[in-house]
């Protein structure tokens, strides 16, 4: 990050937060490298987006559902590019076409 700069993450970032009539949080399925299926593992990169920054107490606040949730909607803008260029887009247009983006 930077000398005396320090990032951090609280783990209501990291969480997908507890649904009312789900008694247990659970990650919100990811595609990429974000995808997990727990907490955060030491010795991994994971991607992060930044949410806040304090010059005073030199902080940056990260989040790491923030950025899935960015991924995921670029993958909508995506779909929906492809879909326009096509009326005839269907369910397996749009698998084989995930398929090969992530090769």
């Amino acid at each position: 990050m930077g000398e005396n700069i320090e990032a951090l993450c609280h783990n209501t970032e990291i969480e997908e937060r507890k649904r009312r009539d789900e008694g247990a949080s659970a990650f919100r399925p990811s595609t990429g490298p974000l995808k997990s299926a727990g907490p955060l593992e030491p010795g991994k990169e994971y991607d992060f987006k930044i949410i806040k920054i304090s010059p005073e107490t030199r902080r940056i606040g990260l989040s790491y559902r923030a950025a899935v949730k960015q991924i995921e909607r670029r993958e909508i803008d995506q779909y929906k590019q492809t879909t326009r260029t096509s009326s005839t887009a269907t369910i397996g247009d749009a698998m084989r076409s995930k398929l090969a983006s992530t090769k």
